[in-house]
């Protein structure tokens, strides 16, 4: 992701979040609509304080100017430091694509970040391939001696989409008619949002207030969203992320709760429970250029 960014000339609009915005936003599709030059930046199980990093890096290397931030409910119930193998991934891949002085400052910064000193990720950062390898053994050690791309699977095109022809297999997901009684009927995870978490959100929504960065607040289509949420506390954990984005002067657009008839991805559009394929991903990316274009008109 990071040096397909720099390696971008221009940059008027990233996307920000987890791999479930890597695989579904194709930033080529939205720019054939809205005229934009946009990067994917989202990453496997990116933080709120990794988003928060990207966000401010973006405008500052690159004057970007309009954002859209990808809530994930999982990352919202997620402690930073649970994550940290993500996030040491995120970091460490940030900063060897910068130049020494910069790339050795992100990463002090980073280890002595309050959240993270006390944490065993002070100290294993500093030591890559313990929590950020490669299983494909053979394939990863051809691609490195010809420093070339041997296998497309898996990797990101110019502008940080990773598309997959991959599709699921089960066949039928709950959908949000069908939700409550699902909910009535099993028990099912209570989604929350930290305090941490709750505060890093109001801190990108200031920051991007305080810089005129243009910033929208969503979250993506899941396949399996209504099977594994109890109804009643998504919904309420919904309001509350909507209540922090309001109290800073924006909205938060949940595409879970669209009715077909306004965003409909059919099951073959998932690669797998969670994630979108090609199909689905032009499906999504078209339907968020128009969303885009006239976002000013919803409220």
């Amino acid at each position: 992701m990071w040096s397909g960014f720099r390696g971008k000339s221009a940059a008027d609009l990233v996307y920000i979040g987890t791999s479930q915005a890597e695989c579904a936003i194709n930033p080529s599709i939205v720019d054939a609509s809205l005229g934009t030059h946009s990067y994917n930046m989202a990453t496997n199980m990116q933080s709120l304080a990794c988003s928060f990093d990207a966000v401010k890096t973006a405008f500052r290397e690159k004057n970007v100017m309009r954002v859209v931030l990808c809530i994930d409910f999982d990352i919202l119930s997620t402690n930073r430091k649970d994550n940290m193998q993500a996030e040491q991934s995120y970091y460490h891949a940030k900063c060897s694509t910068e130049s020494l002085p910069a790339g050795m400052r992100d990463s002090l910064s980073y280890v002595f970040d309050p959240s993270v000193s006390d944490s065993t990720a002070s100290i294993t950062y500093w030591f890559p391939w313990i929590y950020n390898r490669s299983f494909h053994i053979r394939t990863n050690v051809e691609e490195k001696i010809k420093k070339a791309v041997t296998d497309p699977s898996g990797h990101r095109d110019e502008n940080g989409y990773e598309p997959t022809d991959e599709v699921v297999k089960q066949s039928h997901f709950t959908t949000k008619d069908e939700a409550e009684a699902w909910s009535e009927k099993y028990d099912l995870i209570v989604p929350t949002i930290t305090d941490e978490n709750r505060r890093t959100l109001s801190s990108i929504l200031t920051y991007c207030s305080e810089n005129n960065i243009e910033l929208t607040v969503i979250s993506i289509p899941s396949a399996n969203t209504f099977d594994i949420y109890e109804y009643k506390d998504y919904l309420a954990l919904t309001d509350t992320v909507d209540e922090i984005c309001q109290a800073a002067g924006q909205h938060f657009y949940n595409f879970n709760l669209l009715d077909e008839d306004q965003l409909s991805i059919p099951i073959d559009g998932y690669k797998d429970v969670g994630h979108t394929n090609s199909k689905g991903a032009a499906i999504f990316s078209g339907f968020l250029a128009e969303f885009l274009k006239n976002k000013s008109d919803i409220h």
